[in-house]
């Protein structure tokens, strides 16, 4: 596959930014900014940079720390070591075990099970339409948080399942069990954006099977 046309800006890590950063395509930020960040594609926080600054681009992945407001027109994804103090707004939230967030709304989880805690939010926090401060969820409970509305399961709860389940449809191939082409290429794009800032740690392999073209018509 070739290398996407798209080029990325790359913050270095020992380099520091303050003001306003304005980008036409895509930006992966690997030390430290202040400010705002405005960007048309996709905008990276790398693991061990720090944002402190508002961000608006198509999408945000975060991997390290920011403290400000984010607005992606399509999907805010926070990765296991994402740290945000501050309000999202996006059409598609993802959240990684592990990562922190904390904006008007804060959810979480203790031996007590999960919660979900407003942190004085002008809008409040609701939980099956019943404005809270302090609750814990239950599998099914629907939560709003501004103009979002959530629908909470617990561990093991069979919709929980089942969401999974078209989540592996739409990204793991049935027959041979790996990531289907367009989850593939997605993640080959974002290998290339991160090669280009730490280039040691690409690697690409691939493999030509002999006469697999016969288990691909018997099979499908």
């Amino acid at each position: 596959m070739p290398e996407p046309t798209n080029q990325t800006t790359i913050i270095g890590p020992d380099t520091t930014l303050k003001g306003e950063l304005t980008f036409e395509n895509s930006a992966r930020i690997m030390g430290r900014v202040e400010g705002k960040v405005s960007s048309k594609g996709e905008v990276t926080i790398g693991d061990g940079a720090a944002c402190k600054a508002t961000i608006d681009a198509g999408r945000v992945l975060v991997d390290g720390v920011v403290e400000g407001n984010i607005t992606a027109k399509e999907k805010v994804q926070l990765n296991a070591k994402a740290r945000v103090v501050g309000d999202i707004t996006a059409m598609t939230l993802v959240v990684s075990e592990g990562a922190s967030f904390t904006g008007h709304c804060r959810v979480g989880a203790d031996t007590a099970g999960a919660w979900i805690e407003d942190l004085g939010s002008t809008n409040g926090s609701y939980v099956n339409g019943e404005r809270v401060q302090r609750r814990s969820l239950r599998d099914g409970d629907r939560l709003r948080v501004g103009n979002c509305e959530l629908k909470f399961f617990g561990e093991g709860s069979s919709e929980a399942g089942y969401h999974r389940e078209l989540l592996n449809h739409a990204v793991y191939d049935e027959l041979t069990g790996f990531y289907n082409r367009r989850q593939s290429r997605e993640m080959l794009e974002h290998a290339f954006d991160r090669g280009r800032s730490e280039p040691s740690r690409l690697r690409l392999m691939i493999l030509d099977l002999d006469h697999f073209k016969q288990v691909n018509d018997t099979h499908g």
